[in-house]
């Protein structure tokens, strides 16, 4: 019986999305811009400033803040 090397270069590109798949928000955390991201760190250290912002902005910093809760902890 002759192996398919389709089937298995597919197989390969699948176990290879489902383990980096976690990575994403990792990435996206990281490549974010860096004043977003220490905003999204200090929210709750600073919440009487974080309440004086606008509501797009406090979106922005809650959309930031639950792409670092799924990310990875680097070191």
């Amino acid at each position: 019986m002759k192996k398919n090397p389709g089937v298995r270069l597919m197989l390969i590109l699948l176990l290879m999305a489902v383990f980096f798949l976690p990575l994403y928000p990792t990435v996206q955390w990281f490549s974010m811009d860096k004043a977003l991201r220490d905003k999204a760190e200090l929210k709750y250290e600073n919440i009487e400033e974080y309440n004086k912002l606008s509501y797009e902005e406090q979106k922005k910093i809650d959309e930031a803040k639950k792409i670092k809760d799924r990310s990875i902890n680097l070191g």
